[in-house]
């Protein structure tokens, strides 16, 4: 096991296949509403990596906007988000930049 960039990088066979995954606390003040959701889920779908995000004990389809949504992500809450694919670092650090940053504004109240 590698570790790079803080994510943790598994090779499961020969070249083809890796995991990456890393835990990361949501910026966005309103969490992972409708529209931060859709993008997640838009920049996900980019990648050829299989991708989940795990909150608490459930674990949805990083691909799903359904899936994302069910977990009802706050503001400040932390998901865990896992890939595992050719892509896989890439993916999980573009995910969780995405969640990282916060495109509405500082959380201020």
């Amino acid at each position: 096991m590698d570790v790079v960039g803080g994510t943790r990088l598994m090779a499961y066979d020969t070249m083809t296949t890796m995991m990456a995954k890393r835990t990361a606390k949501v910026a966005n003040r309103l969490g992972l509403h409708a529209r931060p959701a859709a993008d997640f889920v838009r920049l996900a779908n980019t990648f050829a990596s299989h991708i989940s995000v795990r909150k608490g004990r459930r674990v949805v389809n990083g691909k799903s906007i359904m899936g994302i949504l069910t977990l009802a992500v706050a503001a400040n809450q932390r998901v865990t988000i896992a890939a595992e694919g050719a892509d896989a670092t890439a993916a999980v650090h573009a995910l969780v930049t995405l969640l990282t940053t916060n495109p509405e504004g500082p959380m201020t109240r």
